[in-house]
Parts: structure tokens; C-alpha cells; sequence
């Protein structure tokens, strides 16, 4: 998922359901007008995630932080997320990256053409890609924000977001990308 509405994530940062859910209630300001919500195939030989941006003065998105001509998809656990913090050596890495989240940038130079498949020539493609209107999510979801922590059980209260999370995007009509 990404705030930037294009058709395909391509140089953007991008993040799993839970670090969305996470974004979502932490700092809903941050949130544009819309969503992409993306379906990606990557290949899981991760590279060193990338700070991707949009810069002003050249009118394109553009990564810094990998090697030059990097075509890996990066990775990178939420780091530091309240639903996390003050538990650390309690859970196993899968736990983490569960309860906080991934997040993912996908360098321009990794996307598959068309008819190519994930493999030596290319790190990433895009199955299908929805645009859906952030007043319509929040609506469906905003409430079930002020839950998460509730109960002391991270995990399963974040896959009940989740839960709530999907529900509130299937209500909501696509837009024309």
C-alpha cells in the first residue's frame, strides 16, 4: 500500500497490511487522499531497503540508500512501533515482523515487464492494483484504532485490525487509477 496513487509502486515505498494498519492509526494525518493498494510478487532475496521520495525539483520519484541500478526489492521491519516496544527477546522474528509490519521499496529497475516472471531478470510485479478513497477506509476503520493495545495480546489485536482493516477496504469502491 502506498499514498501515491501510480500504476505500479515502481521507486516507491510500500508496506504490508499490519505496518498500514499501524500508519493508519499512529498518524492518519500523514495519509493522502487515496490509497494504492497493491498485490505484488516479489522475489524474497531481499536487497538493502531504500528511502524512496518523491523530489520536487526533478518531477519523479527517486531511491536513495541502495547500490546504484540496485533491482532487489528492500525490506525493512517496522522499526521502533509502540505495539512492540518493551517486550524485545519475548518474540521470535516472525512475531515481530507480524506485529509491526514491513515495509518494502521497489526500485524502478527490478520491475518485470510484461510476460516476464519474478526470477534472474527481474525482482517484482504488480498482480493487481486497486485505488480506494482514504474518507471511505477511515470511516469503516478509525474506530478500531483506539483498540489495538487493548487487551495486552499484540499479536492477535493487530490480525483483528487486520480483520476490521480488510473489511473497511472491501466496502469501499475502486477508483480509476
Amino acid at each position: 500500500m502506498t499514498n501515491y496513487v501510480l500504476p505500479t509502486p515502481a521507486d516507491q515505498n510500500c508496506n504490508d497490511r499490519n505496518a498500514a494498519i499501524l500508519m493508519t492509526c499512529n498518524n492518519p494525518s500523514y495519509l493522502g487522499k487515496y490509497l494504492a493498494i497493491y498485490d505484488v510478487i516479489m522475489s524474497t532475496s531481499y536487497a538493502q531497503y531504500a528511502m524512496c521520495n518523491w523530489v520536487k525539483n526533478t518531477g519523479d520519484y527517486s531511491c536513495i540508500g541502495n547500490m546504484p541500478n540496485e533491482r532487489g526489492v528492500g525490506r525493512l521491519f517496522n522499526p521502533g512501533h509502540a505495539l512492540y516496544q518493551g517486550s524485545p527477546g519475548l518474540c521470535s522474528d516472525s512475531d515481530i515482523s507480524r506485529a509491526r509490519g514491513k515495509w518494502f521499496s521497489t526500485p524502478e529497475q527490478g520491475l518485470c515487464q510484461e510476460g516476464h516472471q519474478v526470477g534472474a531478470s527481474c525482482t517484482w510485479k504488480v498482480k493487481s492494483s486497486r485505488k480506494v478513497n482514504v474518507s471511505c477506509m477511515l470511516n469503516g476503520f478509525a474506530s478500531r484504532c483506539a483498540s489495538l493495545n487493548a487487551t495486552g495480546n499484540k499479536i492477535i489485536e493487530l490480525e483483528q485490525a487486520g480483520e476490521a482493516f480488510d473489511l473497511a477496504l472491501s466496502n469501499c469502491p475502486s477508483e480509476s487509477m
